[in-house]
């Protein structure tokens, strides 16, 4: 999965990350160059620090989905942006809470194991 591929998935499950994204605030976007995986992980983990107490369940169950399905493969670069810049940022953040119940396999372990750090 490319980037705009989740920068889409992601603004289907947070409809209001577009205005993050679209906004000077958003540090990991640059008009210059096509946006990276992590850089649309490292943007939303930001949206969804700032926004935790806004989201509803059902967006944690849809995020908490997608992220364990982006982390299917191990060692991809999706796998990877996906941990180190989204799950990593939110580790030890009230998100994580609100997100483990909502995660699986390798998602699920590499949060907990980032707890335990």
């Amino acid at each position: 999965m490319l980037a705009p591929a989740v920068h889409e998935r992601l603004v289907s499950i947070l409809p209001g990350f577009e205005a993050l994204w679209q906004s000077p605030a958003n540090l990991f976007g640059d008009d210059a160059q096509a946006p990276t995986l992590c850089g649309v992980f490292a943007a939303c983990s930001h949206y969804v620090r700032e926004r935790v107490t806004e989201l509803t369940p059902a967006q944690a169950s849809e995020l908490g989905a997608f992220l364990t399905e982006c982390m299917a493969e191990p060692g991809t670069t999706l796998d990877e942006a996906a941990a180190t810049c989204f799950l990593e940022n939110l580790a030890h953040e009230p998100a994580a809470e609100l997100l483990t119940p909502h995660l699986s396999g390798r998602a699920l372990d590499f949060l907990r194991n980032q707890h335990a750090a």
